[in-house]
């Protein structure tokens, strides 16, 4: 079975969108860093209050919330059109750099429980809990599932059950409240909405 197509898919994305990894990397860490003492829980109010009877359960979602960070990286493999490859990039550009600026403005911070699983030890060790709301981990797991809808693609079906663990991992592992991980799934839609529309009118 030829897959060069694929490795010809990565090199062309990853030529296109290789800053995002660096924005990822330094602007998420760097100002989780920076407003960790600035950070506020969020009142008791009817936005959190679903939190409460929400269990914390980690063994299976723990998983599901470490496939946060491998399923954005999923559309660089089957994006070829080069229209839609900048409309992917400049997703997960605008879904960060808007993430990053309400991370600066309004820093939210969650009260995690400590972690009883190895994988969510290591996640907690390196995550800052200031950097809640939007929920990037609910973003970048729902851009895969529109990009793979709007090209077409025959597994978008599982890419979106992925998808959906993930994002109802973020609450299920105490990681975010369930207002972050709604303003994440929105914002995704609002900027894949707004950046398909701009490039391929």
């Amino acid at each position: 079975m030829d897959l060069t197509w694929l490795w010809h898919n990565l090199m062309q994305n990853v030529k296109l969108g290789w800053w995002l990894g660096l924005l990822w990397l330094v602007g998420y860490n760097g100002i989780g860093h920076l407003t960790k003492k600035r950070a506020k829980v969020l009142p008791d109010n009817w936005l959190t209050l679903p939190d409460k009877r929400i269990p914390h359960f980690e063994p299976v979602f723990d998983v599901f919330y470490c496939m946060g960070w491998w399923i954005a990286i999923y559309p660089l493999f089957f994006i070829a059109d080069r229209e839609l490859a900048i409309v992917v990039m400049a997703s997960y550009g605008a879904t960060m750099v808007l993430s990053l600026i309400i991370f600066i403005l309004k820093p939210i911070k969650i009260e995690r429980p400590p972690a009883r699983h190895l994988i969510m030890k290591v996640v907690q060790r390196f995550d800052s809990p200031s950097n809640c709301l939007p929920s990037l981990h609910c973003s970048l797991a729902v851009l895969p599932l529109l990009i793979s809808v709007a090209a077409v693609r025959p597994e978008w079906p599982v890419v979106g059950a992925v998808a959906f663990g993930v994002c109802a991992s973020t609450v299920f592992t105490k990681q975010h409240y369930l207002v972050d991980s709604i303003a994440g799934i929105l914002l995704a839609c609002a900027v894949f909405a707004g950046a398909y529309l701009i490039v391929l009118p």
